[in-house]
């Protein structure tokens, strides 16, 4: 099985057992797929930092060229594997924070800037992914 996803985050982790080949995004979406997954294909449909933004008919052909090029070498990419019972860790950059004003409702240990949580299989972890992100501040 074979998955070429746009952008990253959430999706990467539920491809378990897929091959994770392309991501499709803008230049600053490829840091993470890159820290998932040494193989995958970053393509890139705009940079704004180079002020790189194409009109959609440009990036439409840049995609597909680059889509075929990696399903074609979508033999040497390698597979997402999350081992179970799993261990999350979300850090934030600089400029955010963790703000909780209730008991934090999973066992974690947890800072201003950084939470890891426990959880007994990926889905459960993932629930709380969006748990946590909701208690982000901007300083």
């Amino acid at each position: 099985m074979t998955n070429i996803m746009p952008e990253t985050g959430l999706a990467a982790c539920n491809f378990l057992g897929a091959k994770y080949i392309a991501n499709i995004g803008c230049a600053a979406s490829h840091d993470e797929p890159r820290s998932i997954n040494e193989t995958v294909t970053c393509i890139t449909v705009k940079d704004k930092k180079k002020r790189y933004e194409p009109a959609y008919t440009e990036t439409c052909k840049l995609i597909e060229e680059q889509v075929i090029n990696a399903v074609n070498d979508s033999d040497s990419k390698t597979y997402i594997t999350v081992k179970e019972p799993c261990e999350i860790e979300l850090v934030l950059e600089t400029g955010y924070e963790f703000y909780f004003e209730d008991e934090i409702p999973i066992k974690c240990r947890q800072d201003k800037q950084k939470v890891v949580w426990y959880a007994p299989e990926i889905e459960t972890g993932l629930e709380f992914l969006d748990y946590f992100r909701s208690r982000i501040k901007k300083l």
